[in-house]
């Protein structure tokens, strides 16, 4: 009497290849065809069949792109919602308007829409996945080749801890550059007891740039985009690199006999403008207070 042939649990290793696996610690992986076929007992030669012969990689594309989908949408209607940093920005407000700067709220004009397009949370990620799982592989049956048209429980959880994650992160960016727009200007005002104001050491603002810098590339993360190319470079695009002994002598520089009014204007200006392409302006004579080589 021969032997009972095992049952191999395709379902449960195509499950696991396409939406992956997760882990006790929340951490979503996805596992190669020398783990698939560890884990499930099943021969690797038998995976790498099913995963080429049925496009198991394209289905996993399409998982992907529809989390990737789900996650922008959470995220859009956590940041239409969010409380945002309403204090401290009224704080930085009254001190710029104090020198006459008047301070336009630019980062809530793209945040307008964000209700519209994530206010009901279910038809988002219904238009999202839904068109994908119609689209099955040539010559494949839709049903067979896609890992579903509605996420479960645990797609679901996935997505709301990463738009959350992201909403964090953009709220500390944006407390970041509200901390150094406010040392800044407080820079410029008299200490207690004391007639003129003391500049901020070179140090100190190498300190606060390597803060903004840090605060812009968390926000752009947070927010999908690109940090690339945004170091310093020469003309000819090689990296720069700034240390202590190459710093500006901010006394001999001219920024410190300009009006306060201008210095919030300037950083105003610079807050708004976030070039992409990383390359900064200088005020003129800014390198004049630099040690020579």
């Amino acid at each position: 009497m021969g032997r009972a042939k095992r049952e191999v649990p395709k379902a449960a290793v195509k499950k696991a290849y396409v939406e992956g696996i997760l882990l006790p610690d929340g951490g979503l992986v996805y596992p190669t065809m020398i783990q698939l076929a560890e884990q499930f007992g099943v021969a690797r030669e038998t995976v790498s069949r099913w995963i080429n012969r049925e496009h198991w990689e394209t289905d996993r594309a399409f998982h992907q792109q529809r989390m990737q989908e789900a996650t922008d949408a959470e995220k859009a209607r956590q940041l239409s919602k969010a409380p945002g940093l309403d204090q401290r920005t009224a704080e930085l407000a009254e001190e710029l308007k104090e020198h006459g700067v008047e301070v336009r709220p630019a980062p809530a004009a793209p945040a307008e829409p964000a209700p519209e397009r994530g206010a009901s949370m279910p038809e988002p990620e219904e238009e999202a996945l839904q068109p994908a799982a119609t689209e099955p592989p040539p010559g494949e049956p839709a049903a067979a080749q896609q890992p579903g048209a509605t996420p479960d429980f645990r797609t679901h959880v996935i997505v709301g801890e990463r738009a959350k994650f992201d909403t964090t992160s953009v709220t500390i960016a944006k407390a970041l550059q509200a901390e150094v727009a406010v040392t800044i200007q407080r820079s410029r005002k008299p200490a207690a007891g004391k007639k003129e104001a003391q500049p901020l050491a070179p140090k100190e603002l190498l300190s606060l740039a390597g803060t903004l810098e840090r605060a812009q590339r968390i926000g752009r993360l947070a927010l999908g985009q690109t940090t690339d190319n945004q170091g310093l470079s020469s003309p000819d695009g090689t990296p720069v690199k700034v240390n202590a002994e190459m710093s500006v002598d901010v006394r001999n520089s001219g920024y410190d006999k300009l009006p306060p009014s201008e210095l919030a204007r300037l950083y105003a200006e610079a807050i708004s403008a976030c070039p992409e392409d990383g390359v900064g302006q200088e005020a003129p004579g800014a390198h004049k207070g630099a040690p020579r080589p």
